[in-house]
């Protein structure tokens, strides 16, 4: 809704200055979006990984009605909100309001409390948030640190959810070890039947990530993180590049 609202203010801007309404459009379609405002940072074995900055529970509650609208709308199965709280005080302020702020996610994975250097006088935590969230919805898990969430989010995931990681601290820094954790995942199951053909054949040496910047439209492709021994310089490209088909991360 917000981005819709502010195409139409961008339109009706244009009018006024006396664009045709087709560079209007071709614009507005160029457009990525602000960084950290639903950002698609990378896609892995079905499943969508956005980073967005909501720290505030009205902006929880947008961010999270905007990807229920995807569910809706029959591109993905489920929402998964991945939330750090931010700053002692506005958890202990807003309460009340993070607690119903996460009506429209199917899964809620929260995370102790991102200080922000603040002192924390009613010792508070995210244990207090999780309980209080869970009052209202029916699928909470507390994971206080994130060593443990980068642990625990591969084993929750699956093909059709829409992973959206909320908050201002650093929790977004965990996506990339996420998906590498599932890019590992597939390499050690590599000889298990069913595997999408991304990952058959691959080397069994070293196999650690696989980026790809991303500008506009257009995906380049960039093998950052392969480590493979005693494998021809052709070989290791071709298959980091079968890999990329099915586990992408976005940069830039």
């Amino acid at each position: 809704d917000h981005n819709i609202s502010n195409a139409l203010a961008a339109v009706a801007v244009g009018r006024l200055l006396g664009l045709d309404f087709p560079v209007i459009a071709q614009a507005i379609a160029n457009f990525n979006g602000a960084k950290r405002r639903f950002e698609c940072k990378g896609y892995c074995n079905g499943i969508t990984f956005i980073d967005d900055y909501a720290h505030h529970p009205s902006e929880l509650l947008a961010t999270l009605a905007a990807a229920k609208q995807k569910v809706t709308h029959g591109k993905y199965e489920r929402v998964v909100a991945i939330f750090q709280p931010h700053r002692y005080s506005r958890t202990h302020t807003f309460m009340a309001e993070f607690a119903t702020a996460f009506k429209d996610a199917d899964l809620v994975v929260l995370t102790d409390i991102y200080s922000a250097g603040e002192q924390n006088p009613h010792n508070i935590r995210g244990e207090d948030l999780a309980k209080a969230v869970g009052q209202h919805h029916g699928h909470v898990v507390y994971q206080p640190q994130l060593t443990e969430l980068r642990e625990f989010l591969p084993k929750v995931l699956q093909s059709g959810d829409l992973a959206v990681f909320l908050g201002a601290g650093n929790l977004n820094q965990q996506i990339a070890p996420v998906l590498a954790a599932f890019v590992k995942v597939r390499h050690d199951q590599v000889d298990s039947p069913g595997l999408t053909a991304g990952c058959q054949d691959y080397p069994d040496q070293v196999l650690k990530l696989v980026v790809r910047t991303h500008r506009n439209s257009f995906a380049v492709p960039v093998v950052i993180a392969i480590i493979i021994e005693n494998i021809s310089y052709n070989k290791e490209v071709m298959a980091a590049n079968r890999l990329t088909d099915d586990c992408l991360a976005l940069t830039g």
